[in-house]
């Protein structure tokens, strides 16, 4: 449903609802209709709240609309917001980037809780999904004071890579699964080690942070897949 179908939508309750109150006082109508008018009322504040959660991808952005709904509203909103400032673009870039990394490891490990049959590897999964939660919540502060956009959602790419994911199961999952996230990780020492060089203070910071969380998550990563192919040689 459009937004001006929504607006007449809610308007239309809304003239319920004052008929509501009004006949509801002069007591005109019988219990079982003022019931019913009640429950429209109702339904109308719940598909509006409904309305507002889900148009932000099940986010609540704070009020610089730090979360948005896709990887490219989020770098257009920063490419205008930053037009004056290459410097600011490059911190928003570092943000949005170590941000989607970290949706994609969350998603990616729940997908390795459900489907993976290998005890080692969902243990894995659970301990990248508790560190990137951290993570993300530490760039999502960040954003908010440099009135930063963050997507709530994976690029097209790591999308692709989740599709893939999706589609398996057994040995064919736990294999893509490491290859993926070893490779996510070395991209993002990468990436956070350029933000060292480049970024501002607060960025410097914050990428002094995280590196040695992701270099520990990928020492984790190694020693799983070392500890199956072990398990395959016997």
């Amino acid at each position: 449903m459009g937004i001006q179908e929504r607006k007449y939508k809610y308007g239309i309750y809304g003239i319920i609802f004052c008929l509501f109150i009004k006949e509801s006082v002069s007591m005109r109508y019988s219990v079982v209709m003022r019931a019913g008018l009640f429950l429209l009322c109702m339904q109308a504040v719940f598909e509006s709240c409904n309305y507002n959660r889900n148009s932000h991808g099940g986010s609540t952005p704070d009020s610089n609309g730090v979360v948005t709904n896709s990887y490219d509203s989020a770098n257009n909103l920063n490419e205008t917001k930053f037009s004056s400032s290459q410097a600011q673009q490059d911190n928003a870039q570092y943000l949005m980037k170590g941000y989607s990394s970290g949706l994609y490891e969350i998603k990616a490990a729940d997908e390795a809780r459900r489907r993976s049959s290998v005890k080692e590897v969902r243990k894995l999964a659970g301990l990248i999904r508790e560190t990137y939660m951290g993570l993300n919540r530490r760039i999502e502060s960040l954003a908010i004071k440099k009135q930063i956009s963050l997507p709530s959602d994976l690029d097209p790419e790591q999308q692709d890579l989740m599709n893939v994911l999706r589609s398996e199961r057994g040995t064919d999952f736990d294999e893509d699964y490491l290859r993926q996230i070893t490779n996510d990780h070395k991209s993002s020492l990468i990436l956070f080690d350029q933000a060292r060089k480049d970024g501002d203070t607060d960025v410097i910071r914050w990428a002094d942070q995280t590196l040695p969380a992701v270099q520990k998550c990928l020492d984790m990563i190694n020693a799983c897949q070392r500890k199956l192919d072990s398990a395959e040689k016997r």
